[in-house]
């Protein structure tokens, strides 16, 4: 599935360090460097894992234990930490870039306290951090409210569907969170198209008013 010098090989044409991708991954730092020194293999879902995340950042795999950039790709994430794995290659492909913005549509309001509610708002608190920026499509009347009062619009209800869209960069993400599906397509022409259209209905959306961040 992969060998010790493919990731090797993968890490140098991404640029990043072994710290970078077990973070991207959400796994530990040793599992990388004891399996690059070929000390040890993981196992077949932390494999799936790295793989996973050199595609997500059209790095695939060839013949003769090779490796390639490939633009213009479609990735598919699948498991209970889809998400979280999609998440973490955004923040890590936008960090250091203060005034970047990710665009979201079609997510609902999720259980305060609960797991995937940590993530989200460890998440947004990151991403605040390095002066990157969200707007946010929800439907009319959902005040969950993580970041900053000005990133969210409301949809009329008969609008919104629970389908979300991520865009940032060159990147689109489809996301089924119901079946922790989620289908990266790295295309700036879909790109543009997506971010005009997010654009247009951002502009014919409601601006929330009385509304306050949640806490």
């Amino acid at each position: 599935m992969l060998s010790a010098s493919q990731c090797r090989a993968a890490r140098a044409l991404l640029d990043w360090s072994q710290p970078e991708l077990a973070e991207r991954c959400d796994i530990h730092v040793q599992t990388i460097s004891n399996f690059e020194k070929g000390n040890s293999t993981p196992s077949r879902t932390t494999l799936e894992k790295i793989v996973h995340t050199f595609e997500v950042n059209s790095v695939i795999l060839i013949d003769d234990e090779g490796v390639k950039k490939n633009k213009n790709v479609i990735t598919v994430l699948e498991g209970a930490d889809a998400n979280k794995q999609f998440l973490n290659n955004l923040y890590h492909d936008l960090r250091g870039k203060k005034g970047s913005e990710v665009l979201l549509s079609g997510v609902k309001q999720l259980p305060k306290g609960s797991k995937e509610r940590q993530m989200i708002d460890e998440h947004v608190a990151r991403l605040q951090e390095e002066g990157i920026t969200e707007r946010v499509i929800l439907c009319e009347g959902d005040t969950d409210f993580i970041g900053p009062t000005s990133w969210y619009r409301w949809i009329p209800e008969q609008y919104f569907s629970f389908a979300p869209f991520q865009l940032y960069d060159d990147k689109l993400a489809l996301k089924n969170l119901q079946q922790n599906h989620i289908f990266v397509i790295e295309n700036p022409v879909f790109a543009k198209a997506f971010r005009h259209l997010f654009n247009f209905v951002w502009d014919h959306c409601k601006t929330p008013t009385g509304v306050k961040k949640s806490p």
